[in-house]
């Protein structure tokens, strides 16, 4: 995965473990569990900084994008993640996405 110019100067601000448990996460193939995993890890620390929240926030899109190409309902995936499915609907699109890109 690559990372955008803000994360990567976000990550060289991370201590070697955050770092560590960064790359963890990178490495989990599907997307509902990468950004379950990091919502999970975030509780327990009572926050998320931007990297963790930048790939998480990824993840969150792209299966949700998925789970709504599937013709599948967003709750399973709210659930999955600890989230209200009306959070993940509000969810924008990111910016550089052609079709998140306003009119």
């Amino acid at each position: 995965m690559d990372a955008s110019a803000g994360t990567s100067a976000a990550l060289d601000g991370l201590r070697p473990a955050d770092r560590d448990a960064y790359a963890a996460f990178v490495r989990i193939a599907d997307d509902a569990e990468r950004a379950a995993a990091i919502t999970a890890w975030g509780r327990l620390r009572g926050n998320l900084r931007r990297p963790f929240t930048d790939l998480r926030n990824d993840a969150l899109r792209r299966a949700r994008d998925k789970a709504e190409q599937d013709g599948r309902k967003l709750t399973r995936l709210a659930s999955l993640v600890g989230f209200d499915p009306s959070r993940l609907s509000r969810l924008a699109p990111k910016a550089t996405d052609p079709k998140g890109a306003a009119a």
